[in-house]
């Protein structure tokens, strides 16, 4: 599915696979601000980019000069933020693009000489790969493995260079069997107290089904009309 994924975005034609307006309606019933949703993990909110300007300004020049359209930056105060409160050393990610995400929690993960994993299906004939993750600067990339295929590939091994991770951040194939996999095989990787967080959780009901498939309920944040979900693990 991951690969029909991005054949369809290249031809423009991609929708959000399997979308139901429950799912919609389920994340807008529940969601909280990020500023909220850290409160209640007892993290302060705080924003990279503020922390950080320079590297930040360098690398939005960086993305303007990708000749390659790519996924945004995603909520980046809210995987940096979390990244800090879990003193974390360990994680895995699927899907990089340009590379934010990556850049937050690899701030806040070489603090403590930590590791971060990622995972990320190259774009289809888009000749991404030498873009891929390029708003990371080469002083973070020591700390940085990159897997450039498929989750059902890349992830098992991630988790076998990984070990017991922090952290999950899950934002790659979209579909409801492509999420129920890949959060299965991450959650069995966290540690206890551990946190998945995935992105685009309004898209279907594959992340509603998967808390209830372990019976955990979920913290939901809305940031620019877009929904993250946050398990701990027990």
């Amino acid at each position: 599915m991951e690969i029909v994924e991005r054949v369809s975005r290249l031809f423009g034609k991609q929708k959000p696979l399997e979308t139901t307006r429950a799912a919609l309606d389920w994340c807008a019933r529940i969601a909280i601000s990020t500023e909220d949703a850290l409160a209640k993990l007892n993290v302060d909110a705080v924003n990279p980019a503020d922390i950080y300007p320079d590297v930040f300004n360098d690398a939005k020049r960086a993305e303007e000069h990708c000749p390659i359209k790519m996924g945004g930056a995603g909520n980046l105060t809210l995987l940096y933020s979390l990244t800090e409160g879990l003193e974390a050393a360990r994680g895995i990610e699927t899907g990089v693009a340009y590379g934010w995400s990556s850049l937050a929690t690899l701030l806040s993960l070489q603090k403590r000489q930590g590791q971060l994993f990622s995972v990320d299906l190259p774009y289809f004939k888009l000749r991404s790969d030498n873009w891929v993750g390029c708003v990371v600067p080469s002083d973070l990339r020591g700390n940085w493995q990159i897997y450039r295929c498929a989750d059902r590939e890349g992830l098992p091994r991630a988790t076998r260079a990984a070990g017991s991770i922090d952290f999950a951040h899950y934002d790659s194939d979209k579909s409801v069997p492509g999420r129920l996999w890949g959060y299965d095989h991450l959650w069995k990787a966290l540690r206890s107290g551990g946190l998945l967080i995935s992105d685009d959780i309004s898209d279907n009901d594959g992340f509603q089904r998967f808390c209830e498939q372990i019976g955990i309920a979920p913290i939901v944040v809305v940031d620019q009309g877009k929904y993250q979900g946050i398990l701990r693990k027990p």
